[in-house]
């Protein structure tokens, strides 16, 4: 195309009005992060209440698993449920763009699914949750679901857990628990529940008269000597063997800080100063914990 002096002149490009490329840009944005809702319009992805479409694409699956199609057809609510009671425990990834930040969200959503028919949502307002090496604090909310406040890593008995604990056993008890209160050496600690200052005199008793109790005693006794153990600077004493106390069944079972060289624990829960610092200052007495190696345990409870 000449001009009127004849030279060549470029085409023109045609240009989008700008409130147009606001709506394309749009588009493009929903339908990018839509996929899974899309997903979930054409295929279930929701079993027993929790939605499992950050780890789980059908299409994605059935490629991977053919034999499924040969038992289930094009049955994929069966297909579904057979990926959360088989794949997803094993951590296997039904989502190409499954990452381990999907499965976390699952698993938060699994737990505050569960802990609302607990036995335990019905005593307190507050639970500290333990499933293998994450500890997280769960507050109950008005219409009776549950929020996480805080998520950590957390070590536990060197021999892991046991629903039949004794003394010595270097296990964690399994179970739900009251926490009793909270306790230490720290001076400037800031705690919303009960709180009991270590003296050099304090005892965590391991006498067959007091088993499983605070001491104060002025001479030596069986048990721990408070005092000596760094890792009481913040603590909580789990409810565990309490009402009544069993001789030998184990006693000092806390949640407390972790060692300076190794997260396993004699028995006790372990989590940095730091994250102790937090639980204290968001627990307030009639906290409970449970403790279970796997999240589908918490139902029992």
């Amino acid at each position: 195309m000449k001009n009127s002096n004849g030279s060549s002149a470029a085409p023109r490009r045609m240009r989008l009005p700008a409130f147009l490329i606001g709506i394309v840009l749009i588009l493009i944005s929903v339908f990018a992060g839509g996929s899974m809702s899309a997903e979930a319009a054409k295929h279930p992805t929701v079993y027993a209440g929790v939605d499992y479409a950050p780890v789980y694409n059908y299409s994605y699956y059935i490629r991977r698993h053919p034999r499924l199609k040969v038992r289930y057809g094009d049955n994929d609510k069966k297909v579904l449920k057979y990926y959360v009671l088989h794949g997803y425990k094993t951590g296997e990834k039904a989502r190409k763009s499954a990452t381990a930040e999907a499965f976390a969200k699952v698993q938060k959503a699994r737990i505050a699914k569960y802990l609302k028919n607990t036995a335990t949502a019905q005593l307190t307002d507050q639970i500290i949750v333990v499933v293998d090496h994450e500890l997280s604090l769960w507050n109950k909310q008005a219409d009776g679901s549950w929020k996480r406040k805080l998520k950590a890593y957390c070590g536990y008995g060197k021999n892991g857990m046991s629903l039949n604990r004794r003394a010595g056993d270097m296990t964690t008890p399994i179970g739900s628990f009251p926490i009793l209160h909270a306790f230490g050496t720290a001076e400037d600690a800031v705690s919303a529940m009960e709180w009991r200052q270590i003296t050099p005199t304090s005892y965590w008793s391991a006498e067959e008269e007091s088993y499983n109790t605070w001491v104060e005693s002025s001479t030596r006794m069986s048990g721990e000597h408070l005092i000596d153990y760094y890792q009481y600077v913040y603590a909580m004493a789990i409810g565990f063997n309490i009402d009544p106390a069993v001789y030998g069944r184990g006693s000092a079972i806390f949640l407390h800080c972790k060692s300076y060289d190794r997260w396993h624990t004699a028995g006790c829960v372990s989590v940095k100063n730091s994250v102790m610092k937090k639980l204290l200052k968001y627990c307030g007495d009639g906290t409970y914990i449970i403790i279970v190696p796997k999240d589908t345990d918490i139902k029992m409870y």
